[in-house]
């Protein structure tokens, strides 16, 4: 596609030439030459004149506009390089994070940059996508949330959108195939998640809860466990128990979140675990 510059210099000179042309075919239509001896020759010689430059101007226009098309597609191409280069760099960047589990000021000034380089090469709706991700990605406290992945994995649907990395898709089927892939690759993340093999311990302690041990441990993701009789409390049992284990000692967490839905179950776990460990239990 042209640019609007370049379309109004078309105009500008497509004028121009054909009023010259139809200037010069009056003058020939309206005056005879026929009184002088060279007339005949003169005609001829204009009309071959003319006709050449018609065939200039015509093959002039052709070179400019495979120039102007082909410098487009060159600009397509690089922009197209910038973006694909910059996603996935950030897809290397988020791996780094989520390895670390928690995300410091340096890490957040990258984000901000990165945030800015997102937004002068990308659509608005995967600049939007990329803001939604990196508001959402920790608490308080730097951690990396359980929510991230899946913000991450829409942001790269909607990055695939931005790259046209395929046609756009009007089958039903190849519908349903794409959807069930974001789906399924939400799933690999957030078990990717909730593992903690092959982290060590930071911290952990041993508290009794309705006559029953529970052996509650913080790992370097910050990610906690309980273990309640050397079994791992399922997912989705770690915040509850920890609510109960607040109760049950009326401990001073959550005195403005008491029912611990605002509050991350990292935090909540890191704080029961050194107020136990400070009271030596």
């Amino acid at each position: 596609m042209l640019s609007k510059q370049m379309q109004k210099q078309y105009k500008i000179w497509g004028t121009v030439v054909l009023i010259f042309y139809i200037l010069c075919f009056g003058f020939l239509t309206t005056n005879s030459l026929q009184v002088w001896i060279l007339a005949p020759f003169v005609e001829r010689l204009i009309s071959v004149f003319m006709a050449a430059g018609a065939i200039a101007v015509i093959t002039g226009i052709i070179l400019i506009f495979q120039s102007s098309i082909q410098s487009e597609q060159e600009k397509k191409k690089s922009v197209f390089d910038e973006k694909l280069s910059l996603y996935m760099k950030i897809v290397d960047d988020m791996n780094g994070y989520f390895k670390d589990g928690i995300i410091d000021e340096d890490e957040k000034r990258d984000l901000f940059f990165t945030l800015l380089k997102v937004e002068i090469l990308s659509k608005p709706i995967t600049f939007n996508g990329f803001v939604h991700l990196i508001q959402n990605i920790t608490d308080e406290n730097g951690n990396i949330n359980e929510e991230s992945r899946k913000n991450l994995v829409q942001f790269i649907k909607l990055a695939r959108e931005d790259l046209d990395v395929q046609e756009k898709i009007t089958d039903a089927s190849e519908k349903k195939l794409l959807a069930d892939a974001l789906r399924n690759t939400e799933s690999v993340g957030t078990k990717l998640s909730y593992s903690v093999e092959g982290e060590n311990i930071l911290s952990e302690c041993k508290v009794s809860l309705n006559n029953i041990l529970h052996h509650l441990k913080r790992y370097e993701s910050q990610k906690i466990r309980i273990e309640i009789n050397g079994e791992e409390a399922g997912r989705g049992r770690v915040k509850p128990i920890l609510r109960e284990i607040i109760n049950e000692y009326n401990l001073d967490i959550l005195k403005d979140d008491t029912d611990g839905k605002k509050t991350q179950t990292q935090k909540i776990g890191r704080e029961v675990i050194e107020h136990f460990i400070k009271k030596g239990i």
